[in-house]
């Protein structure tokens, strides 16, 4: 059973409270999003950041204290938001090298690794980076990779004659 509750509207304390942990990241700049777990008291926090929606892309960065934030309904839950919510087709994420825990979790959930970024984090500090599609966010969690699909279409602008 899932005793994890979702906290909205608190973007910069999330992203604060992630930055705190992972001090070698630097910063989100000034226009992102973040989603806290909780169960009882704040346990992790998912910031979405570095948002392209012309190029549907968006990279995301999780931080936690314990492991049981990464209940499956949870985490389902974290990535409605690009894929359902912010419309992307690419979500990145860049994991510490050593950080076998959230590999062998990204990798559970689908994501492919598509990088080694040599000294990301400083000298000798390198990082993976991860990518996962909406084909395969739609096949993993609703079985059918083109339930997304129709919304990958650009649609015209409305204008004021469809209007007549």
């Amino acid at each position: 059973m899932n005793t994890n509750s979702l906290l909205f509207g608190h973007d910069d304390e999330m992203g604060q409270w992630i930055l705190n942990k992972l001090p070698y990241i630097g910063r989100f700049g000034d226009h992102f999003r973040a989603i806290g777990v909780t169960r009882s008291k704040l346990i992790a926090a998912a910031a979405y950041h570095d948002y392209h929606p012309d190029c549907m892309t968006m990279q995301f960065t999780v931080a936690s204290i314990s492991p049981l934030w990464a209940h499956p309904e949870t985490i389902h839950l974290l990535l409605k938001y690009p894929f359902e919510i912010a419309n992307v087709h690419r979500l990145s994420t860049y994991v510490y090298f050593n950080n076998t825990k959230a590999v062998k979790l990204l990798k559970r959930l689908g994501f492919k690794q598509e990088a080694i970024l040599d000294s990301l984090y400083g000298k000798n500090h390198h990082a993976y980076m991860f990518r996962l599609l909406r084909p395969e966010y739609a096949q993993r969690y609703y079985g059918d990779k083109n339930k997304f699909r129709a919304r990958d279409q650009v649609l015209p602008a409305p204008t004021a004659a469809m209007n007549k």
